[in-house]
Order: C-alpha cells, then structure tokens, then sequence
C-alpha cells in the first residue's frame, strides 16, 4: 500500500472522532428551536470510508437478510490499523452473530437512525444456557489473551435481539487502548434476551438499554472529570 494512502487513512480515523463531536454540537445547538430533531451525518465517496450499502451490497430495509454483507465487511476490515466501516440510515436484519476486532471503527448515522435487528424467533437464539451475542468483538485466535483487541470501536447504532429469542445477547463487547463505544442503544422486543451487555475495559457515551427481563455490564473505565469524553453506565 503506498504511504500516501496509509497517512490519509490514519489521519480520516484520528481526525474521525472530533469531526462526529463537532458535527453533533452544531447540530445541537442548530437544533433548539425544534427539540427532538437528531443530526444528520454525510460523508464524501472519496472520504476512504466503507459503506455497507454502497460497497457490500447490504440493503437496510428491515426484510433483507443482510447478515452476509456485514459480516463481510467487518471481516475485511478488521485488524487493517483503523479502517472506518459506515452504516447509513436503515434497519438491517441479520440471523447470525457479527463480528469485528481491533482498528476499527464501525459508525452508524445515529442509533436512532440505524437498527442491526435480530430475525424474530431466529434459530440458534433459544437457549438461554447457550447464550449468544448479536453482535461481539471478543479477540479472535488469541487464546486467552483477551486483552490483545486493540482500539475496537462501535458509533451511532441500535442493536435490536428481536422478538422470541430468549438465548440473545445484545452485545458482547471487549476493547483496549482507545476502544469504546458511543450513541449505542440496545433493546429487546419482548423482554426475551438474556443479556443487555457484556464490556471490557473501555469508556461508553451515552449507551442504553432496555426491554431485557435480565440485565448485566461489567464496570467500564470512567475518564476524570475534566476529560472532553463522557461516559455512563448502562440501565435498564
């Protein structure tokens, strides 16, 4: 890969937070006078991002089965040093778990304007004893060497377990070193799903989550006071 094309992907991801902080306080503050109006986010083709929809075929209708396309982009882009992969606006339906794992970032428009959606009554989501997440970014061929997930992030997504799965977990979710997760709400359709969240040791902004008849997250680190991050723990 040229160096030219390395240092543009670098800096879009370094730069990538603080161009979602700024856009989100100006559309706040743009907001006001109509309270409930979320912002919207809108990016170049050339801006280096992969775009599900664009790029993988995904369809964010809510009747697709886009379970292929997502996991493939996530697989292609994992463990690449900071890649972006973009949900645009829509309700994805998938049927299986989805993975992804170290630097990378995986950005919704919004979590009210993106949905990974559990089928309802999906096979392989029945047993609560053999629980499995919708969505997971446990370390993958490291043993157990769980802390080798390295800047692992999710942005501005709802991840929805369905109707009639009892044996689903919204989220499994393990990061290091910068990983986190934002704008991300989780939610049962019937109170079914056995767990809301699982989390290493990683800052969250503004997770939540309901529905759940069980919920659980483990402590996540907290930024001091003064830190431009805010984090909040996960209620039911």
């Amino acid at each position: 890969m040229r160096l030219r094309t390395i240092f543009r992907r670098f800096t879009l991801a370094m730069i990538f937070p603080l161009v979602m902080l700024a856009s989100r306080v100006s559309a706040q503050g743009d907001n006001k006078a109509a309270p409930g109006v979320a912002p919207t986010f809108a990016f170049p083709r050339d801006a280096g991002l992969h775009d599900v929809k664009a790029d993988y075929g995904a369809k964010g209708d809510g009747v697709t089965d886009d379970t292929a396309a997502l996991q493939k982009a996530f697989s292609d882009w994992s463990n690449k040093h900071m890649e972006i992969v973009y949900l645009p606006a829509g309700t994805y339906l998938v049927s299986d778990h989805l993975s992804f794992y170290e630097w990378i970032f995986v950005q919704g428009a919004g979590h009210d304007r993106v949905t990974i959606k559990l089928k309802d009554r999906c096979a392989g989501f029945q047993d609560p004893a053999k629980a499995k997440a919708v969505v997971g970014t446990l370390p993958v061929n490291h043993g157990d060497q769980m802390n080798m997930n390295f800047s692992t992030h999710l942005l501005g997504v709802t991840i929805d377990t369905g109707k009639g799965n009892p044996g689903a977990i919204g989220i499994e979710f393990m990061s290091h070193n910068g990983g986190g997760m934002e704008d991300v709400a989780i939610r049962s359709g019937d109170g079914s799903g056995v767990l809301a969240s699982t989390c290493g040791p990683v800052a969250r902004d503004r997770p939540s989550a309901g529905g759940f008849r069980s919920l659980a997250s483990t402590p996540a680190w907290r930024p001091p006071p003064r830190s431009i991050a805010r984090s909040s723990r996960i209620s039911p």
